[in-house]
């Protein structure tokens, strides 16, 4: 699917809370709390919009993998920006997942 499909389709989903509005970005989640999937979408004030971005925790016995998937049709450019900004929010988040499970979860 497109951007501008997967736009119109999470930010409609009633299965999905925003957890976050700016100028530049929509985000929505399966659970505001800890949820296992957030759609990162941009606003059309963003340079590279329209993009979606879906992070989403898999388990991998166990461990638990955040899972990046990008879908940019802004330009190349600032497609490529808004893919390094997520891979670094990504490997931090990462970070937070495995130190959290290294504490047993706590």
């Amino acid at each position: 699917a497109g951007a501008k499909d997967l736009i119109a389709r999470y930010s409609a989903d009633a299965a999905l809370k925003q957890v976050y509005k700016s100028a530049l970005f929509l985000a929505y989640a399966d659970n505001d709390k800890n949820p296992t999937v957030m759609y990162t979408l941009t606003t059309d004030g963003h340079p590279a919009h329209p993009a979606a971005v879906c992070r989403r925790i898999v388990k991998e016995g166990d461990a638990a993998i955040i899972k990046l998937n990008i879908v940019c049709e802004g330009k190349d450019d600032e497609c490529k920006k808004l893919t390094n900004e997520f891979n670094v929010m990504t490997a931090q988040m990462q970070a937070q997942v495995d130190a959290q499970i290294k504490s047993g979860g706590k």
